[in-house]
């Protein structure tokens, strides 16, 4: 994709770049925020660095070219849609959020977006220019009572899950690291619960995710990629590119931090290497919808597919046979399931096969044995997120 996006960005002194200049500072930091909150204008990517530092919680990337941004904004609120609530999430200092806001007033009536400090203050400048319009939280996307009010303030109407909603939809970017694909798989894990977003129906979601997430996405059975978001995406939604992936390549043109301040800081020893590994490699913008019709994971099963996919990727080399018993005592019988003498041949699975090779249909008839056999573990969540998923969906239903 031809563009002139931030000149300076590409054209500076490598070593120059406001990354490795000590700004000792947040002190420098926080004299320079309050520029970005009177003014709607961002400054260029090359200066980003001396209002918005290091993120002490993560690192994460945002979309820098506005050129990118206005083909991402009218793939999500194409010509002839009306009326859309645009709920944005982890938008950084927010180019995508100005590109959609300068789609025709008709598309989308209000964006609500949520971010916390530093970038935050690139964004009140939204708000002020767009009263009644935009809806600034200041909260980070990562904490879910950050969503209760929105549809208070935005008076979003719940739809029917047969059809999709027509509108209101999620974009965030999501964090490339382990930490954003664990909130990409939790946003999923609320389907079946209709919790969080989905309480007000099937939401379209657009989301930025690095290429590798989405390569996961599309394993076919057998593919080493094949995993356990994989299989969730499966059975709980449509997926597609919402825009090529010309439209984000190269990523140093597109996305600020450039990669080479990235390799730099890769290269300096810091103790954030390992949050670094995803940043500065392909991204593709995607869309992700709930299925409709019957249901593959029912209401109140997800923490019952949850604990059988983690237990069963965590040793995916090892043929189900073997490895069923990480399930509990005596769970080997349950593949019978997948490969008894009385399942149709065109779905029954070898005894030798792993969890890789299974097909959605034969993980779901797997599961549904787990879920009725009386001998399954009670506690089935571990530390974190999962260990109350089930309650928490209801919750917010």
């Amino acid at each position: 994709m031809l563009r002139r996006c931030w000149t300076l960005q590409r054209q500076r002194p490598f070593l120059s770049s406001p990354l490795f200049r000590n700004h000792s500072s947040a002190t420098a930091r926080r004299k320079a925020l309050p520029k970005l909150a009177s003014s709607y204008t961002l400054p260029p990517p090359s200066e980003w660095t001396q209002y918005f530092g290091h993120r002490q919680r993560g690192v994460r990337n945002a979309i820098s070219c506005p050129v990118a941004a206005k083909a991402i904004a009218e793939a999500i609120a194409p010509e002839g849609t009306k009326g859309l609530v645009v709920i944005e999430a982890f938008p950084g200092p927010g180019v995508l959020s100005r590109a959609l806001l300068e789609l025709p007033k008709e598309r989308i009536s209000k964006l609500v977006v949520l971010e916390d400090d530093p970038f935050l203050q690139a964004l009140l400048p939204l708000k002020q220019a767009h009263p009644g319009r935009v809806h600034v939280i200041p909260k980070s996307g990562h904490y879910w009572d950050a969503y209760d009010s929105i549809g208070a303030e935005t008076k979003i109407a719940n739809h029917p899950w047969e059809e999709v909603h027509p509108s209101l939809r999620f974009v965030s970017h999501v964090i490339p690291s382990e930490v954003g694909e664990q909130y990409l798989s939790q946003w999923l894990r609320f389907i079946p619960d209709h919790g969080w977003i989905f309480k007000h129906g099937r939401v379209p979601m657009h989301l930025i995710v690095p290429g590798s997430a989405w390569k996961r996405f599309n394993a076919p059975v057998g593919d080493p990629n094949r995993s356990k978001i994989t299989i969730l995406v499966e059975a709980l939604v449509e997926h597609s590119l919402l825009v090529p992936s010309s439209v984000t390549d190269p990523y140093s043109e597109v996305f600020w931090p450039p990669k080479r301040d990235i390799e730099f800081q890769s290269e300096s020893g810091s103790r954030r290497n390992k949050s670094l590994k995803l940043l500065g490699y392909p991204q593709e913008v995607i869309t992700v919808i709930p299925k409709g019709g019957e249901p593959i994971i029912k209401p109140d099963r997800m923490d019952h597919w949850d604990y059988v996919l983690r237990r069963l990727f965590a040793v995916r080399a090892t043929p189900l046979l073997q490895s069923l018993k990480h399930l509990g005592a005596g769970a080997e019988s349950l593949g019978d399931a997948i490969w008894g003498d009385n399942i149709p041949a065109e779905i029954r699975a070898s005894r030798d096969t792993t969890g890789q090779n299974l097909t959605i249909e034969q993980w779901s008839r797997l599961i549904d044995a787990f879920f009725e056999w009386p001998f399954a573990p009670k506690n089935l969540g571990t530390l974190g997120t999962e260990t109350t998923h089930s309650r928490r969906a209801k919750n917010r239903r």
